[in-house]
C-alpha cells in the first residue's frame, strides 16, 4: 500500500542516485523508447548516445497522473534548460533522437547496429586522464548548479590540494619534466 510505494521509490532513488555518483563518466545508450523512469535514468548518466532510428524520449507521468518522480525533475532542466523541462514534463510529448541531439538531451546519435559500439568508444575519451582528477572534477560538476561561485572555487582547492597528492598527478609530471609526456 502506501509504504510499499514509499519503500520502492526509496530503492528507486538509491539506485539513480548510485549511478549518478559513480566516481566514473556514465554513458546510456538509448535504442528505443526511453519513457517515465526509463528517461530518468537515461539522463542521470553523464552522457547519452541514442539511436538515431529508434531512441525517443518521453516524459509520460503526468499522462499516468504522476510526476518524474526518477530524478528527472532533477536532471531534465540541467540538460535542456528549465523552460524546456517544463515543456516536455507537462505535456508529455515525445522527442526524437534528432530533436533530443539538437536541445541537449542527448550527447551523440548513431545507427542502431553502431549505438553499443559509440557508447563503449565514447567512454574512453571522457576518461583519458587521471581516474582521481576525473572523479573529483565530476562531483564538484554535479553540484554547481546548487553551489555559489565561492563554494565551487572551494571544493575545487580542496580537490586541488588532493590531487597533487595522487601518484598520476606525480607521474604526470615526471613525465612532463622528461619529455615523455602523451
Amino acid at each position: 500500500i502506501a509504504v510499499n510505494g514509499w519503500q520502492r521509490q526509496r530503492r528507486t532513488h538509491h539506485a539513480v542516485a548510485a549511478l549518478h555518483e559513480l566516481a566514473k563518466p556514465t554513458v546510456a545508450a538509448v535504442n528505443g523508447a526511453a519513457a517515465g523512469l526509463g528517461c530518468d535514468i537515461a539522463l542521470c548518466c553523464d552522457f547519452i548516445v541514442a539511436s538515431d532510428k529508434y531512441a525517443s524520449f518521453v516524459m509520460s507521468y503526468v499522462m499516468r497522473g504522476l510526476i518524474p518522480d526518477g530524478g528527472g525533475l532533477y536532471f531534465l532542466p540541467r540538460r535542456v534548460g528549465l523552460q524546456r523541462a517544463k515543456e516536455m514534463i507537462f505535456s508529455a510529448r515525445k522527442v526524437d533522437a534528432a530533436e533530443a541531439l539538437e536541445i541537449g538531451l542527448a550527447d551523440q546519435l548513431a545507427e542502431p547496429d553502431q549505438l553499443i559500439d559509440a557508447a563503449v568508444d565514447l567512454a574512453p575519451r571522457m576518461t583519458v586522464g587521471s581516474p582521481d582528477a576525473v572523479a573529483l572534477s565530476k562531483t564538484i560538476l554535479d553540484q554547481t548548479f546548487e553551489l555559489s561561485s565561492e563554494q565551487v572555487f572551494a571544493l575545487g582547492a580542496q580537490a586541488q590540494a588532493i590531487a597533487y597528492t595522487t601518484d598520476q598527478h606525480r607521474q604526470a609530471v615526471d613525465d612532463f619534466l622528461n619529455k615523455r609526456s602523451k
